[in-house]
């Protein structure tokens, strides 16, 4: 701590006056501001305090889905609220002590300022002190020639003396007091300081309840957000639900429509014949109703009611290929030696082994490929596809086996007569004819063949021709 010093003469004493009032002024001011910080803090937890009632009660009313999470937010919104009434009084305990603070530091600095005029004087005495010392040592110095003025000057100087002892008892007295009031300044700035300390702690608490208020806050924005989903959610399960219900609706229309239809049509047990339905309209032909009288189901014929018989058949009792029980039992014994239902190839290998299979009626089956060479069964079209192929677009007048056995003569041997009559022929590469060769007249070409007539003529003539030469010489 800082301290400002002076003394008094021979006396020694010393006084000490403490700048504490300075800082305590100093801690008052702070506690100020503490507690105008802890002010805004409990404002701002009370602004969120009522963000939180708000946002609970828009929670509450949002959607009963919604109740217990704004329960929860009002629960923080009141726990809020209990947070901000403790920080307004942890503000008004700061603002009390910051006023104790100031009034304290106030009377030290008035205190202080007593104790340095007190110190003035106490100069000014010690100075005046030291000038009648001065003054006494030079009359005792002249002593001898001015007794009377050394006399004279000791006396004031005695004076001068006592009033000095005087001051500086005063300026100690007041150097006490200084002292009592500069230590009450410091207990009072330490009870500032305690009491900004205090302010401090309640601001922070304002803060962590500003803070947890803002929080439960979110939360309760948190819940009604929740809250607005779950009545969306809800609106749109009603809208389902209103559609569901109208679905139901029509199907109830439908069913309630369709029952109407049966009970047109079924009229139901009545113990006499009905002359109208059950809405009272006129009877349609096909309706039925049971009889109750005489036990027996009705129809309408368009005119009339009539009894739908039942028929039981007795044995042989059937007019045309009568099932007798023989029969029955004939069926019977074919059951039991059967092993089981049999399948496509059991079936398949059963009718390939079997022979004269009639099949009635007009069975039809896959018509197999022009190059298929086996037994499967040959469908018509694949017959007039083969006789097709086989008259190959020959001519009308020779497209059956008829008129081919017709242009061959109808000879069954027509391969051996042909093959004896091109026997018969000379060949193209010469032979040995076996009887005459008659030609149909002379040659005209150099190249054809010449008769007898044609040969003994031109023979005849060589001579003629001989005896020109000779005679033309």
């Amino acid at each position: 701590m800082a301290r400002n010093s002076f003394y008094e003469g021979d006396i020694g004493t010393e006084v000490a006056i403490d700048t504490s009032a300075s800082e305590a002024a100093a801690s008052a001011t702070a506690a100020a501001s503490s507690a105008t910080a802890a002010a805004t803090s409990a404002t701002n937890a009370g602004n969120s305090e009522s963000t939180a009632s708000t946002k609970a009660s828009e929670a509450s009313t949002s959607a009963t889905n919604a109740a217990t999470s704004a329960t929860a937010s009002a629960n923080s919104a009141t726990a809020s609220a209990s947070s901000a009434t403790t920080a307004s009084g942890h503000k008004d305990t700061a603002t009390t002590k910051a006023s104790e603070a100031s009034t304290s530091a106030s009377n030290a600095a008035t205190s202080a300022t007593a104790a340095a005029s007190s110190a003035t004087a106490a100069a000014t005495s010690k100075t005046g002190a030291d000038t009648a010392k001065t003054a006494a040592e030079t009359a005792e110095t002249n002593a001898e020639t001015a007794e009377t003025n050394a006399e004279a000057s000791e006396a004031a100087a005695l004076v001068s003396k006592n009033a000095a002892a005087t001051s500086a008892t005063a300026a100690a007295s007041s150097a006490t007091s200084a002292s009592s009031s500069a230590s009450t300044a410091t207990t009072k700035a330490s009870e500032a300081s305690t009491s900004a300390t205090n302010a401090a702690s309640s601001a922070s608490t304002a803060s962590g309840h500003a803070t947890t208020a803002t929080t439960k806050a979110s939360e309760a924005a948190t819940s009604a957000t929740s809250a607005t989903s779950s009545a969306s959610t809800a609106t749109t399960k009603a809208s389902e639900a209103a559609t569901s219900a109208t679905a139901a609706a029509s199907s109830a229309t439908a069913a309630a429509a369709s029952f109407d239809s049966f009970d047109d049509t079924y009229l139901g047990s009545k113990s006499s014949e009905p002359t109208v339905d059950n809405d009272g309209d006129a009877l349609a032909e096909g309706m039925l109703y049971y009889n109750s009288s005489t036990n027996a189901l009705k129809y309408y014929t368009g005119s009339a009611w009539a009894v739908i018989q039942s028929y039981s058949v007795q044995d042989g009792q059937l007019s045309q290929n009568n099932f007798t029980n023989a029969d029955h039992s004939k069926l019977d014994a074919i059951e039991a030696s059967a092993t089981a239902d049999q399948t496509n190839a059991e079936i398949k290998t059963a009718i390939e082994a079997g022979s004269d299979i009639a099949l009635a009626g007009n069975p039809t089956t896959t018509t197999q490929s022009a190059n298929n060479n086996s037994t499967r069964i040959a469908t018509t079209a694949y017959t007039d596809a083969a006789i097709a192929a086989l008259s190959d677009s020959a001519p009308s007048t020779l497209n059956t086996l008829n008129e081919l056995a017709a242009a061959l003569g109808d000879d069954a041997n027509y391969a051996t007569t042909t093959t004896n009559a091109i026997a018969a022929k000379l060949p193209l590469a010469g032979g040995t004819l076996t009887g005459a060769l008659t030609l149909s007249g002379n040659p005209s070409s150099a190249n054809h063949a010449s008769n007898k007539a044609y040969v003994d003529a031109q023979i005849a003539a060589v001579p003629d021709a001989v005896a020109m030469a000779i005679a033309l010489g």
